[in-house]
């Protein structure tokens, strides 16, 4: 039976690719079966997933809530604790909604994660570690994900081009926020992400420049 390791579901028949994502697929298949997929106890254990997750969020919001009341002080820290369960609760659910393009996917939680880091720093006083350091790693975790995980689910290049192209056209930021004076202390993150950034995107500008502009331009219907 075939099997779409991005869908992670077992196809029958003998499709060429994937009929959810169009994505390569493993396995051998059987032209005389049936070409309905199953689906297993997948969608069940992603919703056991999600209620356990919404209990124990809930549960710690609330005694958070509790302690800051019995025990009030200067600051109502119990907010931000709320807040900060609320930001890692929009991440999950978009991350969730989009599984099954990953690098799409990826590409998205770093730009979400980058302006809720921003948001953070600016809500806490604006002391510049969001652009310092979280950012830039963020970036460059990201790179490193757009590398490798296609490879992992063996992916089409021209399936990931784009979103590894626009990941580090992002990594540059960094360089942009040292022109400006936003960083604050080390520069060695951002200096190692716009270097690998700036190295990256020039090796895919060279090799597969072609292959870039093409899906640029099929993406962008030029």
């Amino acid at each position: 039976m075939l099997y779409c390791p991005q869908c992670r579901l077992h196809l029958a028949g003998a499709p060429r690719r994937c009929p959810l994502c169009g994505g390569m697929l493993s396995g051998v298949g059987d032209p005389s079966a049936e070409v309905f997929p199953t689906l297993a106890a997948q969608r069940h254990r992603m919703r056991l997933f999600v209620r356990i997750v919404s209990f124990l969020s809930l549960a710690a919001a609330l005694v958070c809530l509790l302690v800051n009341l019995l025990y009030p002080g200067n600051v109502w820290w119990a907010g931000y604790a709320v807040a900060g369960i609320g930001s890692g609760w929009l991440l999950m659910i978009f991350a969730l909604r989009r599984r099954r393009n990953i690098p799409k996917t990826i590409l998205w939680l770093t730009t979400l994660g980058g302006l809720l880091c921003v948001g953070w720093d600016w809500a806490t006083g604006w002391r510049g570690w969001s652009v310092t350091w979280l950012i830039p790693i963020l970036c460059t975790a990201a790179q490193l994900a757009l590398i490798l995980l296609p490879r992992l689910l063996r992916l089409r290049f021209s399936d990931y081009i784009f979103y590894l192209a626009a990941d580090l056209f992002f990594s540059i930021l960094p360089a942009i926020f040292y022109l400006t004076g936003l960083l604050r202390g080390s520069v060695l993150p951002s200096l190692i992400c716009s270097c690998a950034g700036a190295i990256s995107l020039a090796a895919l500008a060279v090799f597969r420049g072609r292959e870039l502009v093409g899906e640029f331009s099929r993406r962008m219907h030029l």
